[in-house]
């Protein structure tokens, strides 16, 4: 029974499929698959727009977080190149206060220190430096920032020192004219030292330089200061020569200890 219904089911789809297929039918399918073309070719445009703004959306957003991630790199390189601009400064400044111009220290050592503390009464006296016996400094050692002389190491602690400056009137050291001629001591004072031991007949200008002088050995010749004034004062034997130390203590963040006393 199910093989004849199967075999009539088949008998009637080709009737009807030819009689679809006729000269009757042919127009009135052709007609309406020509007013359905249109929106199939309607669909695929909306399909192919849909997914070319797809695509374009995603490339736009994958620009977008490239411009942010650019950006980032862009703000860190300026942080970096402020960070950079500001070390240089500090190198320089450093520089500055650590460098040795036409001075010899060859055959010293140097140990570069930073000042920690200075004179609350503000007239220069000392300054506190962050290097003491753990980097071997030794009461006497000379401090020095560039070619001016800034004083003597007085006092040493296990990891700072107490620097005596040439403002104090307390320091003293054999100095000398830059002519080497005669042996002078330099007394330190605010905010002027003094040149002792000047007989009435040595010939002292204003603005001579005065430098160190070793007893014992040849020291660099760290620039004290320069002669501000000269009193001769008769009837004595010794002049008054005052001396303006050339370092300016408050304007030092660094300074160099020479291994050496004078």
């Amino acid at each position: 029974m199910k093989k004849n219904l199967i075999l009539i089911f088949i008998f009637l789809l080709s009737i009807f499929l030819y009689v679809t297929d006729s000269v009757y039918i042919r127009p009135i399918t052709q007609l309406f698959f020509h007013l359905l073309l249109p929106l199939y070719q309607a669909k695929a445009d909306l399909q192919e727009y849909i997914q070319e703004r797809i695509k374009t959306y995603i490339f736009l957003v994958n620009v977008q977080k490239s411009n942010l991630e650019l950006s980032k790199k862009i703000e860190e390189l300026e942080l970096y190149r402020s960070m950079y601009q500001s070390c240089e400064i500090s190198l320089l400044k450093i520089s500055n206060d650590l460098g040795i111009k036409d001075i010899n220290t060859q055959g010293y050592k140097i140990i570069n220190a930073k000042i920690i503390g200075y004179d609350l009464k503000g007239k220069d006296e000392f300054i506190v430096i962050n290097k003491g016996m753990d980097e071997n400094v030794r009461e006497g050692f000379l401090v020095f920032s560039n070619q001016n002389l800034v004083g003597v190491v007085e006092k040493v602690l296990p990891m700072s020192s107490i620097v005596l400056t040439v403002y104090s009137d307390r320091f003293s050291l054999s100095a000398t004219i830059v002519d080497y001629s005669k042996n002078y001591i330099y007394k330190g004072g605010w905010k002027e030292g003094q040149l002792l031991h000047v007989s009435y007949e040595d010939e002292i200008s204003l603005n001579s330089h005065v430098v160190v002088r070793g007893i014992k050995e040849k020291l660099p010749a760290f620039l004290i200061g320069r002669v501000s004034r000269v009193d001769d004062m008769k009837g004595e034997f010794f002049k008054k020569v005052y001396v303006k130390p050339s370092v300016d203590i408050r304007k030092l963040e660094y300074v160099s200890v020479l291994s050496s006393k004078p």
